[in-house]
């Protein structure tokens, strides 16, 4: 035990050792570069020559020795060896300070400088840089070496591990003010236990406070993602978790899968009518029609079965019937809750092997993300792992490891990542168990339909599953699943259609009354119904309410046969028929209803479309910040629901609606919704969108009242807030038309009054905005100094605010409350050198306290045909392209100009060039056109910076001296100023 404190002791001296370093690297390279200045950088260097001495010592301990001996675990040892090498490093460095002193004016100063150049030369200070970077990526892989070690122990012994650690802390003299936060508790991890130790420990005057910790943290995770051959699943597998804790774990690991809506679309699906397809589960095929029965593949080793049918024919009405169990009985209800049906006949196949079933819906008419590979991704991990998690440590060993020791894991899934481990899930739990994936709506798959097919046919043909698909007959999927097992819906349905038709009829009093006056006519209207539905389910719901209706209003027998002979056999020809007939007095708010869903970037709630549909606008800004009351909320939904329903006939819809909701997040769930993606598509015809409009008030905005709608959500949400609403409404303001555009600008300066105070809640809208569309490398990548509300507009893409509220140079003031505190928790180790260097900067020009909005519209985290627009928009306001950026982690500043001369050379070296190489070379000719900075100065020292910290390992340019490719640079930025030309370097690949 006493080993495990006296490793992480040692710990947090290297630590301490290696950031001194740090700032004597800064110091050095500053003195090289100051020319006739720099005598602040010897004072700076005197001070750290006090506190470098204090660090070293440290490192000549008890604890060195402790640790060497035989006992000492191999992670412990590698600390003590780490040790001994910092201190040798340390001891060179005050040699070198101690011979130089401290300079005055004049000669005396001139001499230091070169005696300090002599005994570092430029080489030296550069090779010294890459020791310390070195050694911190040693120390990270030694600490979780040693933190691993400890980590599968018993559980007694962890804890005896952490009752040490605190107490030694409770020794400590200096504790972090915010100690309070830290307090080791029974249910925290190993690994935040020795954080927060090493925290105490540490007492870094460049990072002396307890966000060094979270940055200590970020480095770990690093280090456990970047030796992921070393992290396997036999050593995280006997990684010892008390068993409560470990309940905890396996629920936040699958709670990071989850997402918005990721059980909306099933739950939408409209339920299957009482004694339909009952037929799939019928073990003989005696059809008439030529289908390879349901039962007999679920009981068979076969493993892909293709569910077809035209739109609207009940494909995933099906669907949702096979995966879900039957309703309870009111006298049968109980805790043991039915199976699934397809159950019981997918157990004769498994035999004695335990069974998974796992679905998932593709959802055109949902957002964006349902119709994504990494929505299916995630849905099945989730429901495949929460039936094994014990198969955590073995399919996601490093999050797994993650968690067990620090508790959490903050990196964002990737969809590589998701789909390797779907892979490996799917393969160990068909190792020991029979599993069963249902995949519905591929046609509604937003890409690529070849890819998904490749996709899911990888997942059989690698795994032992069985996998039922549904979607439209298209010809993709015919090529590709002609020879499996399949049904054509249509084909199969009429008895089905027959039934609901009759038994709604016969629900109806109106229905009744007929067909006793009239019982021929009543059984040939259902007849005639059935024949000419074809199989579309969707299509006899549409009709059979048309006819209802009638009868309600009291129609003759020659009226309703008219009005079902006038009702075309069509979905899209009846869609139009419904529109033509809506009643004229509602038509044009029926339109707006129409033009709302079409803008909204997913279904809105009853609650946001309530608000949208205030005919004032003005609506938001005397909304009051104020929790709505729930008497306020279920009366906006229930009369947006009575609305949409007498507007739009059925076309569009709110869903799961119950009076019983009474919580804002409930009420959020309740959504405006396309009757089917048919009418989605319809009304998102140009021709039909066309019509709508010539019948509507040319001033009607659809974006307009989402932005009032989405502010007003914001504002009495005040316990629910969701980051979404705020940017989706500057979002949806940078739509606007221009005729609308001074409201826009009202409601966003209220917008801005309500912007959050919280810097986490500015954090999540920032994260909201930004997204991950666009990946950057990391090498390049620079940190957000500031969340304030002018970035974020830029970020959404509100030109028209910009060029009114933007002030002049387009600079925002930086202070406590902007700064973005994900810098000041740095996420890697090159985060401890950028504090110092800030400082440095700092002093140096005291420009760096302001913000370039410039920046914040270049194309890092997306790209979108507003981007130009910004940045333009910026520069003719005066936006600098030369104004420094704050919090540059590089040697030398840089500017928003030379950033994007940067990315312009990182991205030249990838092949093929990235799908944004026009962009980057528009934005650089725009920057180049309002005073670009194309003199050897500036190109020397960006080029510098691009190879010596974004590929400092190549040192040596393939055939090209680096004076020789500055030159070609500086030629390249000439030929884009004068001619236009794009930035293109023959050698680009070669070099970089």
């Amino acid at each position: 035990m006493a080993e495990a404190v006296a490793a992480l002791s040692l710990a947090a001296n290297i630590l301490q050792v290696l950031d001194y370093g740090r700032e004597f690297v800064v110091a050095a390279y500053n003195i090289w570069e100051s020319g006739q200045q720099g005598v602040e950088e010897f004072v700076a260097l005197q001070t750290l020559c006090r506190d470098l001495d204090d660090a070293s010592r440290s490192l000549h301990s008890q604890e060195i020795a402790r640790l060497s001996s035989s006992s000492a675990s191999v992670g412990d040892k590698a600390i003590a060896n780490l040790a001994e090498e910092c201190a040798k490093l340390a001891q060179r460095m005050l040699n070198a300070l101690h011979q130089v002193g401290v300079p005055g004016h004049g000669r005396k100063r001139d001499a230091a400088k070169a005696a300090f150049k002599l005994l570092w030369t430029k080489d030296e200070v550069k090779a010294l840089d890459t020791q310390l970077g070195d050694f911190r990526s040693q120390l990270t892989f030694r600490l979780l070496i040693s933190l691993r070690s400890y980590a599968t122990q018993s559980v007694e012994n962890q804890g005896h591990i952490i009752e040490q650690l605190n107490k030694s802390q409770q020794d400590t003299k200096y504790l972090h003010q915010k100690m309070d936060q830290l307090l080791l508790t029974a249910d925290q991890g190993l690994g935040s236990s020795a954080i927060d130790y090493v925290v105490n420990r540490s007492r870094s005057r460049a990072l002396g406070d307890s966000n060094l910790g979270e940055s200590l943290q970020a480095a770990l995770f690093s280090g456990i993602s970047a030796n992921v051959n070393w992290v396997d699943d036999t050593c995280t597998s006997h990684l010892v978790v008390e068993s409560s804790r470990k309940r905890k774990l396996e629920a936040a690991f699958l709670s990071a899968l989850q997402y918005d809506g990721m059980i909306e679309r099933e739950a939408s699906v409209t339920e299957a009518h009482q004694a339909t397809f009952r037929w799939i589960f019928l073990e003989d095929s005696s059809r008439p029609v030529k289908w390879t029965n349901f039962v007999s593949w679920l009981q068979s080793p076969d493993q892909l079965y293709w569910v077809t049918g035209k739109a609207g024919s009940g494909k995933s009405t099906l669907m949702k019937f096979v995966t879900q169990p039957p309703p309870l009985e009111p006298e049968r209800k109980g805790p043991e809750q039915p199976e699934p049906r397809c159950m019981e006949y997918l157990r004769r196949w498994a035999g004695d092997r335990p069974l998974i079933v796992a679905s998932f819906y593709f959802w055109a008419a949902g957002s964006k993300m349902q119709t994504t590979r990494a929505a299916l991704y995630r849905t099945l991990l989730h429901q495949l792992l929460s039936t094994r998690s014990d198969l955590l440590p073995i399919v996601s060993p490093t999050r797994w490891e993650a968690l067990c020791l620090f508790d959490q894991d903050r990196r964002p899934f990737q969809e590589d990542e998701l789909r390797d481990t779907l892979r490996r899930t799917l393969s160990e739990a068909a190792s020991t168990a029979a599993v069963c994936l249902f995949i519905d709506g591929l046609d509604e798959f937003d890409g690529k339909h070849d890819d998904l097919i490749i996709l899911l046919k990888h997942l059989v043909e690698n795994t032992p599953v069985k996998m039922c698909v549904a979607s439209r007959p298209w010809e993709v999927f015919q090529d590709a699943f002609q020879n499996k097992p399949s049904l054509r819906l249509e084909d199969l349905t009429y008895q089905d259609i027959k039934d609901f038709v009759t038994s709604r009829f016969q629900s109806s009093a109106s229905f009744a009354q007929l067909g006793s006056r009239e019982p021929e006519f009543a059984s040939q209207l259902v007849e005639e119904v059935v024949q000419k539905a074809s199989g579309v389910f969707l299509w006899v719901h549409l009709v059979v309410s048309s006819l209802l209706d009638g009868m309600k209003f009291g129609d003759r027998i020659i009226d309703l046969q008219c009005r079902l002979d006038s009702l075309p056999s069509d979905l899209e020809d009846l869609y139009g028929r419904i529109i033509s007939d809506l009643d004229p007095f509602y038509f044009e708010h029926a339109a707006q209803y129409f033009q709302i869903m079409h803008a909204s970037v997913e279904p809105p709630s009853a609650l946001l479309l309530s608000f949208a549909d205030e005919p004032c606008p003005d609506f938001a800004l005397k909304l009051p910040l104020q929790k709505l009351s729930q008497e306020d909320m279920l009366i906006r939904v229930e009369t947006m629901r009575r609305r949409v329903n007498s507007r739009c006939k059925g076309l569009i819809e709110v869903a799961g609606f119950n009076l019983e909701v009474l919580e804002f997040k409930e009420a959020r769930g309740i959504l405006v919704q396309y009757l089917h993606k048919t009418v989605m598509d319809y009304l998102g015809k140009p021709t039909v969108r066309e019509m709508l409009l010539k019948r509507m008030d040319s001033t009607f905005d659809p974006y307009l009242s989402l932005c009032a709608g989405t502010l007003a959500m914001f504002k009495v949400a005040i316990e629910n807030r969701d980051p979404r609403d705020f940017t989706r409404c500057l979002k949806y303001g940078s739509r606007v038309s221009k005729q609308r555009v001074p409201e826009m600008m009202t409601l966003l300066d209220d917008a801005e009054k309500v912007f959050p105070v919280d810097l986490g809640m500015r954090k999540r809208i920032f994260e909201e905005a930004t997204g991950d569309e666009l990946q950057i490398p990391e090498a390049i990548d620079l940190p957000r100094q500031t969340v304030s509300f002018l970035s974020l507009v830029v970020l959404c893409g509100v030109m028209e605010y910009i060029r009114r509220r933007a002030p002049d140079k387009c600079l925002v003031d930086l202070d406590d409350e902007t700064l973005d505190p994900s810098n000041r928790n740095t996420v890697s180790w090159d985060g401890i050198k950028r504090f110092a260097r800030n400082m440095t900067s700092r002093r140096r020009n005291q420009s760096s306290r302001q913000w370039p909005l410039l920046f914040d519209a270049l194309p890092l985290t997306r790209s979108d045909a507003t981007t130009r627009s910004m940045i333009a928009t910026l520069l003719d306001k005066g936006a600098d392209p030369n104004h420094l950026i704050p919090g540059s982690p590089y040697r030398v500043d840089v500017t928003v100009w030379g950033y994007t001369l940067m990315n312009l050379l990182w991205l030249a070296k990838r092949s093929p060039y990235p799908e944004n190489k026009e962009l980057w070379e528009d934005i650089a000719r725009l920057m180049l056109a309002h005073g670009g900075r194309i003199d050897r100065r500036f190109v020397g020292s960006t080029v510098t910076v691009l190879l010596y910290d974004t590929v400092a390992q190549l040192r040596q340019l393939q055939g090209v001296e680096l004076k020789n490719f500055k030159t070609m640079v500086k030629q390249g930025l000439r030929e884009m100023k004068d001619k236009g030309a794009g930035l293109n370097f023959p050698m680009a690949y070669d070099i970089v």
